[in-house]
């Protein structure tokens, strides 16, 4: 399903770039690897009463000791329904009840709908990195985004 989600035109566009080929025995290696690591967090999505996943959201930790997280995540299916961002919401506190002190997370320049909910959520932009991702036909801005838990309200 994954691997799907992966292939997908729009998430290879706003999420990976048009040259990430994916398979199942590397996604496979990747969740294997996420799920037994102390350093990563791997959650599937699923619509409540519903055991389908329709997405993912993952954090990895970043520093050595384990208190500043980078943000990824994809929704495979049901789209612009605000499940994203109830699921957002949900991993950015426990992240930050889990001892968290900063999440980190980038969009690209032409995704204007992580942008958006990553603003929705709390994140702050905090930087641009010029011309970072080529996406196929020429090179954009990766916008980087940052959220402490101090400023976490919800």
């Amino acid at each position: 399903m994954i691997v799907q989600w992966k292939s997908d035109p729009l998430v290879k566009t706003m999420a990976l770039g048009p040259s990430v080929q994916t398979d199942i025995d590397g996604q496979t290696r990747d969740i294997e690897r996420a799920v037994s690591s102390e350093d990563q967090i791997y959650y599937l999505i699923c619509l409540k009463g519903n055991k389908e996943p329709i997405g993912y959201i993952r954090a990895d930790l970043t520093d050595d000791e384990r208190k500043i997280a980078w943000l990824r995540f994809a929704l495979g299916a049901c789209r612009e329904q605000g499940y994203m961002k109830e699921s957002l919401t949900a991993f950015v506190g426990h992240l930050f009840n889990a001892g968290i002190v900063r999440i980190d997370a980038e969009a690209y320049q032409s995704n204007i709908r992580s942008q958006s909910l990553m603003e929705k959520v709390g994140f702050s932009m905090e930087g641009r990195k010029r011309e970072a991702h080529f996406n196929g036909q020429n090179y954009e801005d990766i916008l980087v985004y940052g959220l402490l838990k101090k400023e976490w309200t919800v």
